[in-house]
């Protein structure tokens, strides 16, 4: 499901839009992105500490892109853990 555009904002990175917002589950806030040109392309969701700051959004675009993320096919959601060791992709279920 597309990210809505309420809630959302648009970041540029390398001349790609990419759309992102916040969720606040439980205890931590997960970070979704997607394309802008591709929204059914797969999602980025990353678990990140509860202070965040835009800078994150770019480095978690760069790392997912690098480690597996293909924004512009379709798939099951991409998913990593923000820590302060770094960041690593969650296993899937």
């Amino acid at each position: 499901m597309p990210i809505p555009f309420k809630g959302s904002q648009i970041i540029c990175h390398y001349d790609v839009q990419y759309r992102w917002m916040l969720k606040r589950p439980d205890r931590y806030t997960e970070l979704w992105i997607e394309r802008e040109e591709a929204p059914e392309g797969q999602t980025l969701i990353a678990q990140c500490p509860a202070i965040f700051n835009a800078e994150i959004v770019l480095e978690v675009i760069d790392w997912s892109k690098l480690n597996g993320w293909e924004p512009l096919k379709r798939g099951d959601d991409f998913i990593c853990r923000w820590t302060k060791r770094g960041i690593s992709k969650v296993a899937e279920a």
